[in-house]
């Protein structure tokens, strides 16, 4: 059944049922358990990103489970925007199946419970003409993803370790950068022994 804005993907199939769901529900928050009913699977994860390549806004809200469509307007993405599952795969597999930040690996679950989710992140991002390819790429946790975008954002570990995310103007990072090349120590490194020292 077409959802009742008229949204649609050339996928059809199981796509065009996330679509509808979201699209009949839009601006509220769809949780994984409603997606995983109206598909009967449970890889609607990227099935979602595909959905988000075709340039549908859907927003991801870690701490409700779930989704939400934030826009009816169908947005032109590049094909470059898109990290298929060749290319996913081969950025976990190099690290290790973890999350770059705050450690968490595939399999393991967060304090409060919930399961560890990994997500292929652009590490320069398509805004700032950051590639989709391996080198641009880090594992991240789904958590630590969202929380790239706020300042506060920090994710602890139950080994009392954690990870906060930072932001650092162009000029400040370049130095790291080139103190890292000097020494031969990485900029997740450096940062992390100037913090300890002070």
């Amino acid at each position: 059944m077409a959802n009742n804005k008229g949204l649609t993907t050339p996928k059809n199939g199981v796509w065009q049922t996330m679509l509808d769901l979201l699209a009949d529900n839009f601006g509220n928050i769809v949780v994984n358990q409603q997606l995983a009913d109206a598909t009967g699977q449970h890889n609607y994860a990227r099935r979602l990103r595909e959905l988000r390549a075709e340039g549908w806004q859907i927003q991801y809200l870690p701490k409700e489970k779930g989704y939400r469509l934030i826009s009816l307007e169908q947005l032109e993405h590049s094909a470059d925007e898109y990290v298929n599952l060749r290319l996913r795969n081969e950025v976990f597999e190099r690290d290790n199946y973890q999350c770059q930040m705050c450690g968490y690996s595939r399999g393991e679950k967060f304090l409060d419970g919930e399961p560890v989710r990994l997500e292929a992140d652009h590490i320069i991002p398509l805004a700032q003409e950051g590639k989709t390819v391996t080198d641009n790429l880090q594992t991240l946790c789904s958590r630590c993803n969202a929380g790239k975008k706020s300042v506060a954002a920090y994710s602890v570990k139950d080994d009392d370790t954690a990870s906060i995310v930072i932001r650092l103007n162009r000029t400040t990072l370049q130095q790291l950068e080139k103190e890292a090349e000097d020494t031969g120590v990485s900029v997740k490194k450096l940062v992390a022994t100037k913090l300890e020292r002070d």
